[in-house]
Parts: structure tokens; C-alpha cells; sequence
């Protein structure tokens, strides 16, 4: 129920405080009249989220239990320890896969020891910077958080800790540098995310990627890359894990593979076709297409193990962008307000259909 509040109560402030935003989406004017109110609209909508993500009770989300246990463990290590653990891990590449994700948590337990405050933490550190990237980014709030709350809340607010770090530092934090072609500071918050879950290191190629012009042979290659790597998903999955080294996917599963998600991913790759062409200014957001290639790309390893979906959230995290993007440059001024419509009951219907549960934990 908590879910279905959230998702209401986003639609609510976004018809008071984004009122002849969505209708206007004219940059100039977006910026000289409706920059105060996509900024409140944006941090109240994060807020939401963060109470959500750091009040939770240890039943709500797949790992939140797992991480408390870690969390005990991390109390009976010392400082000294764990930085030799990422020297070590460093130079010698042994020991902890993740040796950063030990000493952030020793790191906010000189703070406070109570793990609900650790969620809290970890809530902040994901959603400050999710929030500022919408409202700098985004040609539609809305539709950015109804997207969070329906498709991506389930892993960065309530699940996948490390990777949530991760994701805040090299996508939400990495993404400004890739933009403005920084590559020091890019490859700086891409080393303390990969401390934190070495995952993190697939996003690395998507700096130099994210320059790739999108073309009708750019959309056409995509496809194509996505058809082989369907049908030769085996092989990729082995060269993956050969190349990074990273085993956690190595194994299959009968019956694994995200349906529903790969049809969104299909849908909006034909839908990106009909629109970059109208897109104004596809020059400085050609990144977003680009990162729903490489989400395409990767998802058939799904339907080997389900957890390679970790891998297809750095990029599939971009949909919160290039979705009001793809709404802003497919359709006329007139029609706009009816696929933003459209699109937010197809998301609702998504939220009720997943059927969440949630508990406060004082309830739980």
C-alpha cells in the first residue's frame, strides 16, 4: 500500500508544483519560469523516497536482511583491517571482491552503529544525486520518478545496497563527466565504485561509447547486436565472465529471463527510432539512446541468470531520461499530455501487477 501512496501522492504534487511544465516543454521557458518548480518537485519526490528506502523493516527487499548480518560483521573489524583488505585487494587482487563496501559501512558506524540509519545513509547517497539528475536532465519529472517507482525502485531503494552505492557514484555522479567528457574524474568515481561492487567496471565503456551519433545505421546495428546476442547469449555470458572475471553470473537457471522488462526494452527501441530523428537536441542527449542499446544488449543474459540483471541496470537506469525525451520529440505539443497519461497508467498498472509489499520497521 505504502507503493501505491507514493506513486498517487507523485502525481498529485507533480499537478501542483509542475503545472505548465509538461504541457511547456520549451527549454527557455522551462528554464526562466519552471526551474523552481521542477527543483521542489524533485526533491519532494526524493524525499518520499528516501523515508521509503531507510525506514524500511529487514523483510522488505531480497538483501536487506543479508546486509544486517554483514553489517554485524563489519563491527568486529577494525579500520587498519579493512584498508589493508583494499591494499591488498588492490595490489595483490585477492581477498574481499568488494573491499570498499566494508569500510564505507565502518565509515558511517563512527556516525552511528543502528543499521536503520545505515539504510537512511544509503537512501541519501542514491537519491540526492537521482534527484538532481532528473531535474537537470529530464524534459519530464513526472514520468522520471513514476519510472523509478514502478520499474527501478524494487533494486536501488529497497535491494541491491553495494550496486546502489556503486550506481550513485559511476551513473548518477559519473554521468556529468561523461557528459562534459571529463575522463580523469570519470575514471576516479569509476575506481571507488568498482571498490564497492566491482560490477561497476561494464559502465566503464559507456564514456567512450556515449560519442557514438545516432544514425538509422546506429539504431540499425543496435538490433542487430541485440538479435545475436539472443541467440548467442551462451557465449556472451562466458566471454563476460572470462574478460571481467567476475563469476556471480556464471551459473543457469531453468526458467530465468525478464520478459516483461525486455518487451519495455523492445517497445522503446522502436519507439527511439521514430523519435531521434525529431529530437532538437539529440547532440547533447545521444547518451540516452546509447544506453538503451547497451540495455538491450545485455539483457538476454537474463534468461541465463536473472542476477545478470544488475548489469543491465547501469544502463537501464537511463530510462528515466530518455523516456520524457522520447515523449518530448515523438510527439506533437497537442498530444503530449495523452501519452504522459498513457504512459503513467501503464506504469501503474506495472506497479500493481509486481503486487509489493512494504513494512516500516517499527511495524515489523
Amino acid at each position: 500500500m505504502v507503493y501505491y501512496i507514493n506513486f498517487v501522492i507523485e502525481i498529485l504534487a507533480a499537478m501542483i508544483l509542475l503545472r505548465g511544465v509538461m504541457a511547456n516543454t520549451d527549454l527557455l521557458q522551462q528554464a526562466v519560469m519552471s526551474n523552481d518548480r521542477r527543483k521542489w518537485y524533485c526533491i519532494f519526490c526524493g524525499t518520499l523516497w528516501i523515508l521509503i528506502s531507510g525506514l524500511r523493516g529487514l523483510s522488505v527487499g531480497a538483501d536487506t536482511e543479508a546486509y544486517y548480518y554483514m553489517y554485524l560483521n563489519v563491527k568486529n573489524m577494525s579500520l587498519d583491517r579493512l584498508y589493508q583488505n583494499i591494499i591488498l585487494k588492490i595490489t595483490s587482487n585477492i581477498g574481499n571482491k568488494d573491499p570498499g563496501y566494508d569500510l564505507f559501512v565502518k565509515l558511517t558506524q563512527v556516525i552511528s552503529d543502528d543499521y536503520q540509519v545505515f539504510l537512511v545513509v544509503v537512501a541519501v547517497i542514491f537519491m540526492v544525486p537521482f534527484l538532481i539528475w532528473v531535474w537537470r536532465e529530464s524534459k519530464n519529472p513526472l514520468i522520471s520518478f513514476i519510472l523509478f517507482s514502478s520499474l527501478f525502485y524494487a533494486f536501488f531503494a529497497i535491494t541491491g545496497i553495494r550496486q546502489t552505492i556503486a550506481t550513485s557514484l559511476i551513473v548518477l555522479i559519473g554521468d556529468r563527466f561523461v557528459k562534459e567528457r571529463k575522463l580523469i574524474p570519470f575514471l576516479v568515481v569509476a575506481f571507488f565504485a568498482a571498490l564497492i561492487h566491482k560490477s561497476a567496471l561494464v559502465f566503464v565503456p559507456f564514456y567512450f561509447l556515449s560519442r557514438i551519433k545516432i544514425r538509422k545505421t546506429t539504431s540499425a546495428l543496435a538490433g542487430l547486436a541485440f538479435a545475436l546476442a539472443f541467440i548467442f547469449r551462451g557465449t556472451l555470458k562466458n566471454l563476460f565472465i572470462s574478460s571481467s572475471g567476475y563469476s556471480d553470473y556464471a551459473a543457469d537457471y531453468e526458467g530465468a529471463g525478464t520478459y516483461t522488462f525486455t518487451f519495455i526494452l523492445i517497445a522503446l527501441y522502436v519507439l527511439s527510432i521514430l523519435s531521434y530523428r525529431r529530437d532538437k537536441n539529440l547532440k547533447n542527449n545521444g547518451r540516452f539512446y546509447v544506453a538503451l542499446y547497451l540495455a538491450m544488449f545485455f539483457v538476454p543474459l537474463t534468461f541465463l541468470n536473472p542476477s545478470a540483471m544488475r548489469i543491465v541496470q547501469y544502463f537501464s537506469i537511463y530510462l528515466v531520461l530518455l523516456i520524457p525525451e522520447m515523449i518530448d520529440a515523438a510527439f506533437t505539443k497537442q498530444s503530449k499530455k495523452i501519452a504522459t497519461a498513457v504512459a503513467v497508467s501503464m506504469l501503474a498498472v506495472l506497479l500493481i501487477r509486481s503486487n509489493p509489499s512494504y513494512s516500516f520497521f517499527w511495524n515489523d
